[in-house]
C-alpha cells in the first residue's frame, strides 16, 4: 500500500487476503449476486486468458485462429498459461 500523500510504501497486502477482500467489495457494491455469479465470472476469466494466450491472434486472410507455435511469442504465452492455469505455485484458485 502506498501513502496518497507522500508516495511512500507504507504496508504489504498479501494476495490472497486481496482477491477476497476484491470479491467481498465486488459482491458489495454489484449487489444481488447468486453464488454462481461470481464463479461464473471467474470462468469466463480463465476463457479469456485461454483465447488471448492459446492462440495467435486472428488475421485478416485467415479464416480462424490459429494455435500458437514454438516460436517467442509462442513460448511466451504458454510459459503464461502454465502460470495461470497448471503450476500449484502461482495459479488461479478456486477451480480444483
Amino acid at each position: 500500500m502506498v501513502d496518497e500523500a507522500t508516495c511512500h510504501l507504507v504496508g504489504v497486502i498479501d494476495w490472497a487476503e486481496a482477491v477476497e477482500v476484491f470479491w467481498d467489495r465486488y459482491k458489495r457494491e454489484v449487489g444481488g449476486l447468486s453464488d454462481d455469479q461470481p464463479r461464473t465470472i471467474k470462468l469466463v476469466r480463465i476463457l479469456g486468458l485461454l483465447l488471448s494466450r492459446g492462440f495467435t491472434s486472428r488475421l485478416a486472410n485467415k479464416s480462424v485462429p490459429v494455435p500458437d507455435g514454438d516460436d517467442e511469442p509462442g513460448r511466451y504465452n504458454m510459459m503464461s498459461l502454465d502460470g495461470f492455469l497448471i503450476n500449484p505455485q502461482t495459479k488461479f484458485n478456486g477451480f480444483e
